[in-house]
């Protein structure tokens, strides 16, 4: 199989999230499900595979999101709405 060209590839962008309060730990997985319930109640099932959201890293508390160009501002507002992961307040 070979490399789709640049002009062929899907064009991402990446967020930088930082979880508060300080000391909060918090799963890359458990956060994926929050940020695709989240993406999910406010934008609607078309909406949010058009997003296309993944947690690709994380460190302490700091993780980086991915999701298609052009939807990085409605993936902005959708992490604004989670208020808590797996019971934990953040």
């Amino acid at each position: 199989m070979s490399v789709r060209p640049p002009t062929l590839r899907e064009k991402r962008r990446y967020l930088l999230v930082h979880i508060e309060p300080a000391g909060t730990i918090i799963d890359q997985k458990d956060l994926y499900y929050a940020v695709s319930d989240a993406t999910t109640s406010l934008w609607g099932d078309v909406a949010a595979a058009v997003i296309t959201s993944a947690v690709v890293a994380s460190e302490g508390q700091y993780f980086i999101l991915r999701c298609r160009r052009g939807t990085e501002q409605d993936l902005s507002v959708a992490l604004s709405t989670i208020t808590t992961c797996c019971g934990i307040p953040i």
